[in-house]
Formats: C-alpha cells, structure tokens, sequence
C-alpha cells in the first residue's frame, strides 16, 4: 500500500465518476441538463512561475532603476510592474509576481501576455463571397474585415500578414481599454501586406510562431556594431592569465544538428603526469587542501565556453541576450540568444581552433564523489567533434579495449601533440567509467530517473518534415548528462560556500497534496511504496520497480505532474528531483542568460575579487528580478517549442485524413482522449463527444467507461483510430475511435 502522511492525505473514499460525453436526447431538439457538462477544470491563479494577471493602465518614463508600468490585476489593486526590459503598451495583459507582500504593491513582470497590435498573422478564407480571417494559434483580435480590393489577390487558404488600412470602422462600445475580457470588441478594417504562403511551409508556420510570441529575431544595430568590433582572432592580451591546457585532448559530443557548442570534456585516471604543473595553480574556490595523490582516482575536465569573455555586462550585445533570456530551437531552426558570430564561431568549441573557456577541474574518487573541485580560466584546443551517435558508436566497438588503454603515455604527453583516437579514446573510455559511478552514486542518494517519449522531428533539405519518431538515447547521453550535473553542482557549492550571490536552479518538493494524489494512484495499481513517498529514494524506488512494465509511462508522467515546477532563485533552496543540496545552470552559457550570470560570479570567486556588482544588497534584489524574468522566458520557449513540434507534426499528417492507425492512450480527462500514434509518432486528441454512446469519466483510475457497453478505455490502453482533422491554426490533430 502507498503511504503519505502529512496534511493532504486523501481518505479511502473515492471521488465520485462524473458522466462526460454526448447529451442525453429526452426528445427531439431538446437536452437533459441534468447531465454535468464536460470540459473546463478552473484553478486558482497563485504567486507560483506562472504569475497573476493584469492590465497595464499606465507607463512611467524610464529612469535608471529601468521601466515600470502601473498595472491593474483582477482584484482592482494596482501594481508598480519592472518591465525588464520588454515592450508593453497601456491596455496590454500581462503576467507578473509580487515583490514582498500585497500591501507593498511592488512587481516584477514575468511575460506579455496579450498587446495591442499592429499587425496579425491570419489564415484567409473566403466564405459565400466574403473574406474569413483568422488569427494564427488562437491570438484574441478585434473583428478583422478585409476586402478583395485590399487581399492583394492572396490564394485562399494562405497565411498572411494584416495591418489596419486607413479606413476604420466602427466601435462597439465603451469602456473596453478597462475591461479584464479576453478580447477586444470592435472592427478594424485591414490590408494584406504580406503573404507568408500556405500552412505548414515552414517559412509561414515559422512566421507565425514568431508574431504570437513575439519573438525577437534580429539584433539591435548597436548590438550588431558591438559584436564587430570584436577581434577575428584571439590575441595574447586574450591569453593572459589563463592556464593553457592545449596539449589536454578535449571533445565535443552533441546532437548531429548543433552548430553551438558549448562544452567540451577530458577525462583521465591519475597515472598522467603531465597534469602535474595544474596543482601548483592557486584559485580561490578550489579546496582548502587538495587531496594527496594516493587518494583520487580520476579527473575530470568540463571546459565551458567562456562566452562572458565576449559580452560585457552593460554592453548593448548583454541587454539583448537578457531580454530575450535563451535560445528558441525549431525543428529546421533557431533563434539564437546571442548573435550568430558568437554563438556559432568565436564561443563555439569547435574542433581544432583555440578557445577561451571556464573550466571546472574535478578530482574524484572511485565512486565518482568529487574530492576535490578547482576552477579556471583557461585556454583549449577541442580534438574532434563527436555526435552522440557517434560517440556511443565508438564505445561500444572499443569498450574494454586495452589496445586503447595501453597507447604510449610519452606522446599522450606531449604539449601541443595534435593526438588521434587512440589519445581522445582513452578520456572517452574514462568518461564513461566516472559517469557510470556519478550515475550509480546519484540514484543511490535517490534521484529520480524519469524518463519520458520526447519526440523527434526529421526534415528534409527544404525544412519540411518527414518523419516523426521517439528520440533514442544511448549511452553516450548519459556521459554528457553526468558531467554537466557534476560540474554545475561543484559550481553552485563553490559559489554558496564563499557567499557569493549568483542565480540558482531550485526544485522545490512537490505539495502535500500532490504527494496525496500520487499516493491514492499507487495504491489503486497495486504498486508497493517501501516508506512514505516524501522520503528520500522511496519514489525512486518505486520507479525502478515498474521499470519495463505496461504502466511505466503512465507512472513516470504521474509523477511528473506531480513535481514542482523548476525555476531560478537567488536563494540557493536544492534541486528535489536531482536530490542535490546545491545547484545551478553553468554549462551552456551560449544559449542561457543564467548561465552566463553564474560564470560572471564563478570569474569574481577566480580572481579573488569583490562582486563586480559591489553593493551586495542592490545586486541581490537585482538577480532576484532577473531570475523571475529568465523563469518566464523560459516558460515561453517551452511553448514555442512545443508549439514548433505540434506544427511540424501536423505538417506531417496533413492530407491524411480518413487514414486509419494504432496508437496507445497517454491521457484520459473530461473532455477526450490524448493519444499517441506508433508511427509517426504524433499526438493528438479523441474529443469525448466523439466516442459513440454515453461515456463514464472516473477520474480515480483515469479512465471513461461506455455506459451501454461498460468498456472502460484508460491510460496506456491500446486504441485503432482514424484521423478526423488536421487544425492548422491551432496546431492540433483530432482523432476518432474506428472499430469495436
């Protein structure tokens, strides 16, 4: 039986099974509304990452202390908004958290929500005569009228780009500027100003996701002078007080699409003595004694691009990196987070070119607990970039190879030796041999392996999908994986021992009642829970113990929706998931804002140095901001990427309607069934209404059982379906039941 105790445990009666489906018809034309009416769960909106809601009323003039609007949330209270950087206008809806309590008034903004536009993004269609517009992915707009005059001849069916024309109609009222509803309630008429072409062209699908969510896509002019000015080449004023480590055969291991590398990695067990002259290096941060060399039994070495090197904190390159707050990746795509000559050549650690990076210098003993953690700023020359298909290639024909191993130690140690696979084959093998222990340690302290389908999509030369499947990992994975956790967690340590405030990745625990409802499911599947689920390795038990079984997924995605949401604090409060006391983002500083502010703070601890930001009070509430800020960056980029595959899978089964396919169940509510096909591998949505007869929904076992046939259809259920339709504006895939 599964245990919980603490407040929120849920008492052995169940919840009632509410009736969903298609209403009872007690004659014709008429419906029994007695029947509950499927669909809208309501919560409450709490101070969480997704923040509370308001209208902006008014904009103060910039100042030093930045951009602040006064806002006015659902409650009628008014709110003093820092802007951080983005745009808004009166009359836009935006997402925000308080500072200090209610009373104080004091916020800062997490996203734009929804704004006054200039333009929209709209599906034309023409209907009986008239023209039909429609915004792209559900985006509230004023009625939009447009005529023939003003289409621009664009086809029917394509996307297009619409802007106010000089005429203008009507209103339909007043005081809409003061109204909460999600809409505007007038007409405007408008003019094409450009036709992005049909959907699913990936230039118009890629357009649009642009515009809803506002996403910047090129640089400041000051930005790109900034970035001009930057030297071709690394000088010896670049070089200076950097510890050279040239002569150490780094690689890369990335997916095979990547053009950023941030990391490059070297492993090596004691028995090298060229590495030797690295201990006589003082650093703050390191150890206070570093172990003798009898006690450590390998080394590793996390080589991150030092991208700080390049973008100066109150340069114009900084603000917009801070504003846009991380890379947006697409499936044929990206919108990087800092210009292109940085993020693809001058920080990339690409194979056989010098590079500036911050290294993290860790010495280990044979169950991967690292003794010993030195930092620096340093020099590298990347030997050769491997995917991870590569990569895992590799290993598996020369696991255990002591034609590897036993490569002659004098030319592995010569400085500025250009090496071969023998040299990086032997740092690859020990790589894998500390991220085996690091693994075995980490689960062991009871860190939670949750492993979840993520899709892949595979396009063509044009961009245009052509495939949709399940991404296989291997175990070259897991080596990256295990090196980047242990450098950003001997990072986040070395920084909260020393005091010094930088911006940290905090998971809280889940909630009493979470932990409740996790419970009841295990219970009603007959899982045994040795313990009470908060307690340290017992849920991660019980993920082992369904590991293979036909509950596995569903098991996993329950557990999932009941963690916390990850997000970035000052206050260094560990990582519940990873079970690390300490932790913060310092691995890709390419494509992260956070990272980029912990390697600020890891250079000060290098260099024995004051905050660059000195008056420690000010800087703190300064991070406090930004770290709300890059939580709701980041939540954006969430969507847009999830929003980037749906499109991408609907491009993929475009023009398949009718067509019949096998899928598994991966979700069961009021109002439908969520599906995944076997191949391609897209999702999508069997609406209840849909389901022949009237239907059960029992939200205890999550399942709807047909109230004639009593077939019951739950998570994990096997389902032959039929696709029904493809909505092109709204990224999603419809599907019926075929079949008994």
């Amino acid at each position: 039986m599964a245990k919980h105790s603490g407040p929120g445990r849920k008492s052995g009666k169940q919840r009632k099974p509410r009736s969903v489906g298609k209403p009872r018809i007690s004659r014709p034309g008429t419906r029994d509304h007695s029947s509950p009416k499927a669909g809208q769960i309501r919560g409450k909106v709490g101070a969480n990452v997704s923040g509370q809601e308001a209208i902006v009323r008014e904009i103060e003039a910039p100042s030093t202390s930045g951009q602040h609007v006064i806002a006015e949330d659902r409650d009628g209270q008014s709110w003093r908004v820092e802007c951080l950087g983005e745009p808004v206008e009166v009359g836009a809806r935006i997402s925000f958290m308080p500072l200090g309590s209610r009373d104080g008034g004091r916020a800062s903004m997490l996203r734009l929500l929804d704004a006054k536009r200039d333009r929209w993004v709209c599906t034309l269609l023409r209907v009986h005569g008239s023209i039909r517009l429609t915004p792209f992915g559900g985006v509230i707009a004023p009625e939009l009228i447009l005529t023939e005059r003003d289409a621009k001849q664009a086809p029917d069916g394509a996307r297009v780009v619409v802007t106010p024309s000089e005429r203008r109609l009507e209103q339909r009222g007043r005081g809409a500027a003061k109204s909460h509803a999600r809409g505007p309630s007038r007409k405007v008429a408008v003019r094409v100003v450009k036709i992005l072409g049909q959907p699913f062209l990936p230039d118009a699908d890629h357009a649009a996701l642009v515009w809803k969510h506002r996403l910047p896509t090129t640089f400041s002019r000051r930005a790109r002078l900034e970035v001009d000015a930057i030297e071709e080449r690394l000088t010896a004023k670049d070089f200076e007080d950097r510890l050279d480590l040239r002569h150490l055969p780094f690689i890369t291991i990335d997916p095979v699409s990547a053009r950023d590398h941030d990391d490059a990695v070297f492993a090596e067990h004691h028995s090298s003595p060229a590495l030797r002259l690295v201990r006589e290096s003082s650093h703050e941060g390191a150890a206070a004694s570093v172990p003798s060399a009898s006690l450590w039994h390998c080394r590793l070495w996390v080589a991150i691009a030092d991208v700080s090197h390049f973008v100066s904190a109150t340069g114009w390159i900084d603000a917009e990196a801070r504003r846009r707050g991380n890379s947006f990746y697409f499936p044929d795509r990206s919108i990087p987070m800092l210009p292109e000559r940085l993020s693809s050549d001058l920080c990339s650690l690409r194979a056989g070119v010098d590079r500036l990076v911050l290294v993290a210098e860790l010495r280990m003993d044979a169950d991967g607990v690292v003794l010993a953690a030195l930092f620096h700023e340093a020099v590298i020359r990347s030997r050769v970039g491997l995917s991870y298909e590569e990569a895992a290639s590799w290993l598996e024909e020369n696991a255990g190879s002591e034609k590897v191993r036993a490569k002659d130690e004098s030319s592995a140690d010569a400085v500025g030796d250009s090496g071969g696979e023998a040299e990086w084959g032997k740092s690859l093998l020990c790589l894998s041999e500390i991220a085996e222990a690091l693994s075995r340690t980490r689960y062991g302290n009871g860190a939670l392996a949750l492993e979840l389908p993520e899709v892949e999509i595979e396009v063509d030369a044009e961009g245009m999908p052509r495939d949709a499947r399940l991404r296989a990992r291997n175990p070259a994975h897991l080596l990256i994986e295990e090196a980047m956790l242990v450098a950003n967690r001997a990072v986040a340590k070395a920084l909260d021992v020393s005091g010094r405030p930088t911006i940290h990745r905090s998971h809280p625990p889940p909630s009493p009642q979470k932990w409740s409802a996790l419970a009841v499911l295990l219970e009603q599947l007959g899982i045994e829970v040795a313990g009470d689920l908060d307690q340290p390795g017992v849920l991660a038990n019980v993920l082992e113990q369904v590991e293979g079984e036909p509950s596995e997924e569903r098991i996993h995605l329950a557990v999932l929706r009941s963690m916390s949401q990850a997000r970035y604090e000052v206050e260094s409060k560990g990582h519940f998931a990873l079970r690390f006391e300490h932790y913060v983002h310092f691995t890709s500083p390419i494509r992260r804002y956070a990272d980029l502010e912990v390697h600020r703070a890891l250079k000060d601890l290098i260099r024995g140095q004051e905050s660059s930001r000195n008056d420690s009070e000010t800087h703190r509430t300064q991070l406090s901001r930004l770290a709300i800020w890059l939580s709701g960056r980041e939540r954006v980029a969430t969507e847009v990427e999830r929003e980037a595959e749906a499109l991408a899978c609907c491009a993929l089964m475009n023009g398949r309607e009718g067509e019949s396919f096998e899928a598994s169940v991966t979700g069961v509510t009021e109002f439908g069934l969520f599906i995944r096909l076997d191949s391609p591998a897209v999702s999508g949505l069997i609406p209840v209404s849909s389901l022949p007869g009237f239907w059960i929904y029992d939200p205890d076992t999550e399942s709807v059982v047909g109230e004639e046939s009593g077939r019951r259809i739950g998570q994990a259920d096997r389902v032959r379906i039929e696709l029904a339709e493809v909505d092109a504006n709204r990224a999603r895939l419809q599907f019926r039941l075929v079949g008994k």
